[in-house]
């Protein structure tokens, strides 16, 4: 449906659609313009701007100066003659959609110029404050609803959560919100850790947040534009990400002690070292795991956890009977650290994506032009 033209019907001038704040669907195209004045001339006449390449002149505004008059071509008359026609030393030409394009930007950066305080800013420089600003906004308002809005007076609560892992995580949050009384639909996305909650009428959201909680979850009510994007889940790969590389080198020594010595010392070492691993890099799998027991619920962690722990259980069983006999430390300790790794690139991942789609979001005009006939006005994105 989009133009192939990135240009202004009107004036020509070359305009970016993320950043465009006139835009005009005519036929099966979309259009867009430098500025609600270039649409509304189009609005007016559109036939008469897609037939003819040059567009009729538009008013100036008061403070700019009239458009230089356009320039008669020399014409030029060939003769027959041996002698070659003389050319001019110095010919200027200045092209009339050329300087309509100049107009037209001078015509759009006055129309910046003058734009509503609640506009978003275009410059460069601007754009960067004001992304920032937003995004302390986003933070200062997570923070508030830590202890959040008390009440909902019905329509849609986010929430994030903590502690999912796979689907079934998803179908006991759901379920555990559902119960709750006056709530609507409950969607929870396992990929953002969020909840997107309907409210039929007025609810205490603490009784949503004691109802996650009592399935063996975390949740925070997210009050207006939520945290910052992306900051959560890069911290979190970061903590993942050194918990396995801890992990990982402590299991290779374990496997390389295993591969190359069967005394009592090398027996110690792996029980030690192992140990390590289980109870330091890989605590938050037996966490997860007795959380869930409590609710006689089992996830992904209980797996991760229950296989680790049988491993290094039947180890130092064996180890301690019969010093030189076989053992399997090593496998306890690289279920632990494949597990880690796994989850360090689901969370590194993650991170990425929400934080490319939240700055996307963040590009989104806050302001839209109204066309109502041949009259323009601006109106709130959010409405």
């Amino acid at each position: 449906m989009d133009s192939p033209s990135r240009s202004c019907p009107v004036c020509g001038a070359a305009v970016d659609p993320l950043r465009a704040r006139s835009v005009m669907i005519y036929g099966r195209d979309k259009f867009y313009f430098c500025g609600p004045e270039h649409r509304a001339a189009f609005a007016a006449e559109p036939k008469s701007y897609l037939a003819h390449p040059v567009a009729p002149a538009i008013p100036q505004p008061e403070h700019l100066p009239p458009p230089p008059p356009k320039m008669a071509l020399p014409k030029l008359v060939l003769h027959e003659t041996s002698q070659p026609t003389p050319t001019p030393s110095k010919l200027t030409i200045t092209p009339l959609h050329s300087e309509q394009k100049r107009t037209g930007a001078t015509r759009g950066a006055g129309a910046f110029a003058r734009q509503p305080p609640g506009l978003a800013p275009r410059s460069d420089a601007e754009l960067e404050r004001y992304l920032e600003a937003k995004a302390q906004g986003a933070a200062a308002a997570g923070d508030e609803g830590a202890g959040g809005a008390a009440v909902a007076a019905g329509g849609r609560v986010l929430l994030d959560l903590e502690g999912m892992t796979c689907a079934s995580c998803v179908l006991r949050i759901e379920q555990a919100i559902g119960r709750v009384p006056g709530v609507g639909h409950v969607s929870v996305n396992l990929a953002s850790r969020s909840a997107m909650v309907e409210v039929a009428a007025a609810v205490d959201l603490r009784l949503i947040t004691k109802a996650v909680a009592g399935a063996g979850y975390g949740a925070r009510v997210r009050v207006a534009a939520g945290r910052a994007p992306g900051a959560a889940p890069r911290s979190g790969a970061a903590s993942t990400r050194a918990h396995f590389l801890l992990a990982l080198s402590l299991s290779a020594v374990v496997m390389g002690l295993a591969m190359t010595s069967h005394g009592e010392a090398s027996g110690w070492t792996q029980l030690i070292l192992t140990a390590v691993v289980l109870l330091g890099a890989g605590r938050r799998f037996f966490g997860a795991t007795l959380r869930q027991a409590g609710h006689a619920a089992a996830n992904m962690d209980t797996l991760i956890a229950l296989g680790s722990a049988v491993a290094f259980g039947y180890s130092t069983w064996a180890f301690l009977r019969a010093p030189a006999g076989g053992v399997y430390f090593e496998t306890a300790a690289f279920i632990v650290a494949f597990a880690l790794g796994g989850r360090w690139l689901e969370e590194r991942a993650r991170g990425r994506t929400s934080a490319a789609i939240a700055e996307l979001v963040m590009l989104r005009p806050d302001v839209a032009h109204l066309l109502e006939g041949a009259t323009t006005r601006d109106v709130a994105v959010s409405s």
